[in-house]
């Protein structure tokens, strides 16, 4: 994401048929600024001066509405220009500022242009499948949206997550056979407790998320982790979810009893830990 402006040598004022064309353009997004529709003149009526431009055409629709939401609460003059923001060039240090807290709202996400991610072909899905894949995918708090040529997008971190949803969708027979197997062999192995178990998980994770070396936080995860790992997935679970619970557990109690994760490893960790069980406690 820009983190300055670009001084433009020589912009047009814009003028009342282009800023009915501007705002046209911005309705497609879902955008559609107050300067351009009421014909604001960035240079305060004199028709030139010098203006910065931010080419903005990567941000998604949420990042450039915060952003213009930071605009008007700063009383910063701007127009858009499709994919570009234009301000007098006597703003920029507070443009910059609003651009920069945006940048670090939606860092690591999928508004974040730099944030690594995977496309998994879903085109011929018809609306029920997509229905449920995006419902799950909303249950495991995986970020995802859907672009124009049909293909999921997600951050790379999860793809390992999608891959087994899709395999659950696309093959049900396989997976509703493995878990009648799986009941068979548990039928003598008490559930996990989802109360006591998820939500002391959640605390532990909690204090581990903003101190890697908590000692209460560390001892309840290996504990609780232990725990889930032996008892029998709970009645109302769906076999994904639980899985993702169980790995990213395991995961974490690994980095507490291991040497080779950083602290920096396992508050994030913990932290995404944290924010799967928030869903179920």
């Amino acid at each position: 994401m820009p983190t300055t402006g670009r001084e433009v040598d020589a912009v047009r004022v814009v003028g009342q048929t282009d800023a009915v064309n501007d705002a046209e353009d911005l309705s497609t997004t879902g955008i559609v600024d107050d300067a351009a529709t009421e014909n604001i003149e960035l240079t305060g009526g004199a028709g030139t001066g010098s203006r910065l431009e931010y080419e903005l055409d990567d941000w998604a629709v949420e990042s450039r509405q915060m952003l213009r939401q930071l605009l008007i609460g700063e009383g910063i003059p701007h127009v858009w220009e499709a994919g570009r923001l234009v301000i007098p060039e006597q703003f920029e240090e507070r443009a910059d500022a609003c651009v920069d807290q945006v940048a670090a709202t939606f860092a690591g996400s999928l508004d974040d242009p730099e944030t690594p991610r995977v496309v998994f072909d879903v085109a011929d899905f018809d609306d029920e499948l997509v229905n449920e894949l995006t419902a799950a995918l909303d249950n495991l708090a995986v970020e995802w949206f859907l672009d124009t040529d049909g293909g999921l997008v997600v951050r790379s971190t999860d793809s390992v997550t999608v891959d087994g949803v899709l395999e659950a969708l696309e093959f049900p027979d396989a997976l509703e056979s493995s878990n009648d197997d799986e009941v068979d062999d548990e039928t003598d192995i008490p559930e996990v407790d989802p109360d006591r178990v998820l939500g002391g998980l959640f605390v532990a994770a909690d204090r581990l998320s903003r101190n890697a070396t908590d000692p209460d936080g560390v001892l309840d995860t290996i504990r609780l982790s232990e725990e889930l790992q032996e008892g029998a997935m709970p009645f109302g679970f769906e076999t994904v979810v639980w899985e993702r619970l169980v790995t990213a557990t395991v995961e974490l109690a690994g980095q507490l009893g291991g040497t080779e994760s950083s602290d920096d490893d396992v508050e994030a960790s913990a932290t995404r830990l944290r924010d799967l069980l928030r869903h179920w406690v």
